[in-house]
């Protein structure tokens, strides 16, 4: 991590994923991160700034020679080819194609929210279900009671036997 560190925040800059300001800032305290996160870690962070201590350095020298000279239009921001992609994949999964333990992790966590996903979403469909069966009930309940009614306008005059009813 060490050596590849600046080499890390000067992709991640110039693939525009963040940007020149954001990174000086971070690096000068002015942006705080958010402490109450579980993936924030005190230690780490000062360690990660003293590693890119240069790269920061060397960054504020460009963007102070950019701001003095000529004002030149920045690059576009250029999509990632096949190669990348695949070079990446193989940095992932380690030069002897075994997978890093942050892959593992990030596989875990996406399979398990993947389950957390299946689950609600049959929750949700057993309560749709459920209504709808409460909702069919209730309307032969509706429908029987219409049936079993007497007409008691048609009966006014007439003699009704209970046997009738």
């Amino acid at each position: 991590m060490v050596k590849f560190a600046p080499t890390f925040m000067k992709m991640l800059v110039d693939e525009n994923i963040l940007s020149k300001k954001f990174v000086i800032e971070w690096f000068d305290k002015t942006i705080k991160l958010d402490k109450d996160s579980g993936l924030y870690d005190k230690k780490s962070e000062r360690k990660f700034r003293e590693l890119i201590e240069q790269f920061i350095e060397w960054l504020k020298n460009q963007e102070s020679d950019s701001d003095s000279g000529s004002d030149s239009s920045e690059e576009e921001p250029k999509p990632a080819s096949s190669k990348k992609v695949e070079e990446e994949d193989k940095v992932a999964e380690g030069e002897d194609g075994v997978e890093s333990e942050a892959a593992i992790r990030q596989r875990e966590m996406m399979e398990k929210q993947k389950k957390a996903q299946a689950a609600a979403f049959a929750k949700h469909q057993a309560k749709v279900q459920e209504q709808q069966i409460k909702e069919a009930e209730a309307a032969a309940v509706a429908e029987s009671n219409r049936e079993n009614r007497i007409d008691i306008k048609g009966l006014d005059n007439e003699e009704v036997d209970i046997d009738d009813i």
